[in-house]
């Protein structure tokens, strides 16, 4: 399989106001660039540069306060971690590899006692530790017969945005609207899609940072009929398969911590768990833990 479109290039979220928008903040010895993401009542940084860590970091703080925000996520290269936890930062895990093969460190600040705490960390705790102590076994199943995977196209927006709309009540990121689909698909974002006649019934997709040589697996689905044949593990190995040939070294996956199949199916594709971003988004329904589970080229 080859994906269509040999260009990878930055694209702009939808009027969606939201699901996160791009403010440039600058001081006399800083400047950045955050996503306000209303939606998930968190801000971003997107980039940084400068000597004053303790002036951006009041910046930050001050757009949170404005926009109701509760978290301030901030993906560190590690000459800026120790600063950062001076600053009332917490560290929530790590990315090995995700800035073109330097490593990143997943801190996040939080803006209130309730965002900080979660509710479900047992529960979670026992579904890593049975997933994580069990053998990786992967059956080699069968592709069921009359179904197909191939990568989706524009025109497929609306079936892949169907499949999405069934499965989840919330979601964090515009996947639910179909011209966010269509904007961003085999072009920032590729998706690959398991077909029974024109109905997609699994997916998921790979978001690619192609400055950093990064991709995130995200948007990982199948409908409730169709599970337990293998897809979502044929799909995500497709995937894989795209990224390292296109020159792509790291991979990561953010899995909904309360999820046994999502986290079982990266622990057997060798995936590796390396930390937990408490009430990160909010998704079908409710903010959810996100388990971080990386993959790189060089383990394979």
């Amino acid at each position: 399989m080859v994906l269509q479109n040999e260009n990878f290039r930055n694209v702009k979220f939808p009027a969606c106001q939201n699901y996160g928008h791009k403010e440039n903040i600058s001081g006399d010895n800083f400047k950045g660039t955050v996503v306000v993401d209303g939606f998930n009542k968190r801000l971003k940084v997107s980039s940084y540069q400068g000597a004053d860590m303790e002036g951006f970091v009041n910046a930050l703080k001050n757009i949170a306060v404005k926009h109701e925000l509760e978290k301030i996520i901030f993906n560190a290269k590690g000459v800026n971690k120790e600063i950062l936890l001076k600053l009332g930062f917490s560290e929530e895990g790590s990315i090995p590899g995700f800035f073109a093969g330097e490593d990143c460190y997943c801190l996040s600040l939080f803006l209130t006692e309730e965002r900080a705490r979660s509710n479900y960390l047992d529960k979670e705790d026992k579904i890593l530790q049975d997933i994580t102590s069990s053998k990786k076994t992967i059956k080699d199943k069968p592709f069921p017969s009359g179904l197909v995977m191939k990568t989706a196209q524009k025109e497929d927006a609306d079936k892949l945005v169907e499949l999405y709309r069934s499965i989840f009540t919330t979601y964090p990121s515009p996947l639910l609207d179909v011209n966010y689909v269509q904007l961003v698909i085999n072009d920032s974002v590729f998706f690959v899609a398991v077909f029974d006649g024109g109905k997609i019934v699994s997916a998921a997709s790979a978001e690619v940072d192609i400055e950093n040589k990064n991709a995130e697996i995200t948007d990982c689905a199948t409908l409730p009929d169709y599970r337990g044949q293998g897809l979502l593990t044929k799909v995500i190995t497709e995937l894989e398969n795209e990224m390292w040939a296109r020159g792509i070294h790291t991979l990561y996956s953010l899995a909904r911590a309360g999820s046994y199949g999502m986290n079982a199916a990266l622990h057997k594709l060798n995936y590796k768990f390396t930390g937990r971003m408490i009430n990160n988004c909010h998704i079908a329904g409710r903010l959810e833990d996100m388990n971080i589970w990386v993959k790189l080229k060089s383990w394979i």
